[in-house]
């Protein structure tokens, strides 16, 4: 029987403990941070336009390599694909992640990437019916966007509050 299954496209192991031996296996012997980022110079090879690439997968590798500040905006291209895929509630967790991720590298509030963040968690909230919460972040970005000159954040804010204001039925806030 064979150890692992693939297609052009994929592989996977065969049995899910077989995984978790290589993985333990690798950590063990200090391997692990080499592994994830052989794979994640794998990917990057193989989609050079990274218009197909799997964020998530990249992201992680990258985090796992310890390349925490390149798995960044994978990272978050994978919450933005996992919220129009998943939904809400898996894009939230991955969005947990990689919040933790950049506050575990000492990013500061000024840096633009929160901004994004701060735009994708108001996109998900408003996904899951929180538009009070979603307007904190919409106010959160705008604030900081006028703050640190970011542009494009400032768009995505002001075009999430029109999008809350005509889920929440106030057409008149919508029109101004």
């Amino acid at each position: 029987e064979r150890l692992a299954m693939g297609t052009p496209e994929r592989w996977a192991f065969v049995h899910g403990m077989l995984k978790e031996a290589l993985e333990r296996s690798a950590r063990e012997s200090g391997r692990w941070e080499a592994h994830n980022l052989a794979a994640a110079t794998m990917l990057m090879a193989r989609n050079p336009d990274r218009l197909t690439m799997p964020a998530e997968r990249l992201g992680r590798h990258l985090l796992q390599a310890g390349q925490v500040e390149t798995a960044i905006a994978p990272l978050l291209g994978g919450v933005e694909q996992r919220l129009v895929t998943m939904g809400p509630g898996a894009a939230l967790s991955l969005l947990d992640t990689t919040t933790r991720a950049m506050l575990d590298m000492g990013l500061p509030e000024t840096d633009k990437r929160w901004g994004r963040v701060w735009t994708v968690s108001a996109r998900i909230h408003l996904a899951m019916g929180a538009t009070d919460t979603a307007a904190r972040f919409h106010a959160r970005v705008l604030e900081a966007s006028q703050a640190n000159g970011w542009r494009g954040a400032e768009l995505h804010a002001v075009y999430g509050e029109f999008q809350r204001f005509l889920m929440d039925g106030e057409l008149d806030q919508a029109g101004k």
